[in-house]
């Protein structure tokens, strides 16, 4: 699947971004289309289109070789409208990159293991350590820390590249979701 005009920029960088040759192309085309199908006025969509993944890699677990791990790393740019009265990036915004990163990067090791990228949210912890600028360019980092049966993890660092520090780190634990039952 070539990258078209008709589709989004993060999901174009999904297809063009770099890797080690760990991540078959065939991955990478099922999240451009997963995340490609998300309509283009849902909540933060303006964020996200603006948010690139520039790599990512999937790789044995050094300290359990039977386990996958999975690292992508995505960059944007703190602009008006993700920042607060003081002209820096709003703690909701960056909760926003936190878990959308730490979503992909998730989706990305779920799919490779053959299992659903479907996952909800169960808790999102946040730690903030400087303040973003609007003009400062961003790298955000996000690793998975460990996938079972039900529940699955990931960490994450947001980086000020233009000032060289860390501004946000968190962790984000997800799960499969339950079917509703019907009434």
């Amino acid at each position: 699947m070539p990258p078209s005009k008709t589709m989004s920029a993060i999901s174009q960088s999904f297809l063009t971004a770099k890797d080690d040759g760990t991540v078959p192309q065939k991955l990478k085309e099922s999240l451009a289309r997963l995340f490609g199908s998300i309509p283009p006025v849902t909540f933060g969509s303006s964020i996200m289109d603006k948010t690139l993944t520039t790599e990512m890699y999937l790789n044995k677990r050094e300290e359990e070789p039977q386990k996958w791990e999975c690292k992508t790393v995505s960059e944007t740019t703190v602009t008006p409208d993700m920042t607060n009265l003081w002209g820096t990036m709003h703690g909701g915004c960056t909760s926003f990159l936190i878990d959308n990163c730490t979503s992909l990067t998730l989706s990305l090791l779920a799919a490779h293991l053959g299992k659903s990228p479907m996952i909800v949210s169960q808790s999102l912890n946040i730690m903030f350590h400087a303040p973003a600028p609007t003009g400062v360019k961003l790298k955000i980092i996000s690793y998975s820390i460990a996938s079972g049966s039900r529940i699955t993890s990931a960490r994450c660092e947001i980086y000020d590249v233009t000032n060289a520090r860390l501004i946000a780190s968190g962790v984000h634990a997800k799960m499969e979701a339950n079917q509703p039952s019907s009434l």
